[in-house]
């Protein structure tokens, strides 16, 4: 996750859209045409925290999907508990290579499980 609390500005007229809100985190997704953006704004007076979905177009634009959510004041303690709670049942996230070496092993498990004898698979082939 990279720090990114600096504000950018709408863009002009037939470009892409600014991303005016204050910025709290930007989570790079891996292919890098996509990131997560959580940031702080306002609706009509009223602040929340909005998580979006942006795609990078092939000049590198940056465009807010539909893909969303905003959280209002007095739902983040609540949402904040939910997350821990997953966080702890996940457990840490493996660093760098270690993620894909994990999803090899996780692979591999899921090939590895036994058959049951009495079932007949031949009849799929």
């Amino acid at each position: 996750m990279r720090d990114a609390t600096n504000q950018s500005r709408p863009g002009p007229s037939g470009g892409p859209p600014g991303d005016s809100r204050q910025r709290l985190a930007t989570l790079p997704r891996a292919d890098g045409r996509e990131e997560v953006r959580v940031c702080l704004d306002e609706f009509n007076g009223y602040p929340y925290i909005g998580i979006r979905a942006w795609f990078a177009d092939d000049k590198g634009n940056w465009y807010p999907t539909k893909k969303g959510i905003w959280i209002r004041p007095r739902e983040l303690a609540e949402v904040l508990k939910a997350l821990k709670a997953g966080a702890a049942i996940l457990g840490p996230a493996p660093a760098g290579g270690e993620k894909q070496k994990a999803q090899r092993r996780r692979a591999a498990e899921i090939r590895e499980v036994p058959v049951s004898s009495g079932t007949d698979f031949d009849e799929f082939n």
